[in-house]
């Protein structure tokens, strides 16, 4: 079936009025603007449910390959069966090295405390290092240079200072390694259901190597794509969990909250993706 015509912007802002219309009581012109309408979400729908099934089935080809791939592995026709199949395995799961800073966790705090100052005093702030402020760029610090895990989750207030760390320790990345790290809102992450451009992004951010999550829990969880609930917060961050990949995220919630919001599989990979930096609660915001 050929694509159908989309609906021009005058012929949208109608669709409200038309929809509340009795189907008799429609000009004939509203009844043409409600079939063009109709037939697109047809076909949408129809495309949605042929790249679906295209999913599935070359889910399940690879499945049965992989199957087919052990079974060969672990046929029992010689003696080396058990090491054929651990040297297979070692070659299938790789351990991905976290993204570190390679120096000390002492020169690592320079680094992103002038970063972090740099950044305040261009907003037309004076950087004040209390100890708040502090004890955060230390911890952070110590994991950018240390062996923890490969993401980070900076919780606190509203305007203590989470996006600007952020911020900070992309600048260090990027001038001590040479290592772009792009920072996403998460409330433009859950558009990106949204049609074809919006899955080619939401892809490509859970193959990058480095992201910044920020703000998560301001967004909306489910959005409609083609008249389908989807889920591209939840999506990515379980694609980055399971690939071990290096993930800053910035929220307002509590674990607690991150729980209830999100469910608890979705909180136990955070957790186990994360070291979890918690700003003080008598931290106020430095915005005011």
């Amino acid at each position: 079936m050929n694509e159908p015509r989309t609906l021009t912007f005058d012929e949208a802002r109608q669709l409200p009025a038309i929809a509340a219309l009795p189907e008799g009581e429609r000009t004939e012109e509203q009844a043409a603007i409600w079939e063009v309408y109709s037939v697109r979400n047809r076909w949408e729908a129809e495309r949605l449910r042929q790249r679906n099934a295209e999913r599935t089935e070359r889910a399940e080809q690879a499945r049965q390959a992989e199957t087919e791939y052990h079974r060969q592995i672990m046929a029992p026709h010689d003696g080396d069966a058990l090491q054929r199949f651990l040297h297979a395995l070692q070659n299938t799961t790789p351990r991905r090295e976290p993204v570190r800073i390679d120096d000390s966790p002492e020169n690592v705090l320079r680094y992103l405390t002038a970063a972090y100052s740099a950044i305040v005093e261009a907003n037309g702030r004076s950087f004040i290092n209390d100890e708040f402020t502090a004890k955060t760029l230390s911890d952070t610090s110590r994991w950018l240079s240390g062996n923890g895990k490969p993401g980070l989750i900076l919780s606190g207030n509203v305007g203590v200072g989470k996006t600007t760390l952020t911020q900070a320790v992309a600048k260090v990345l990027f001038i001590r390694e040479g290592k772009k790290m792009p920072i996403w809102e998460a409330k433009r992450i859950a558009t990106l259901g949204r049609g074809d451009s919006g899955e080619k992004v939401l892809a490509d951010l859970c193959k990058t190597n480095l992201l910044g999550v920020d703000d998560l829990g301001v967004e909306s969880v489910t959005v409609k794509n083609f008249g389908n609930e989807s889920n591209p917060m939840i999506d990515l961050l379980s694609e980055r969990y399971n690939k071990r990949m290096f993930t800053i995220i910035t929220t307002n919630l509590t674990s607690e909250d991150i729980c209830e919001r999100y469910g608890v599989r979705i909180a136990d990979r955070i957790n186990e993706l994360c070291n979890k930096i918690s700003y003080d609660y008598r931290q106020k915001s430095y915005r005011h």
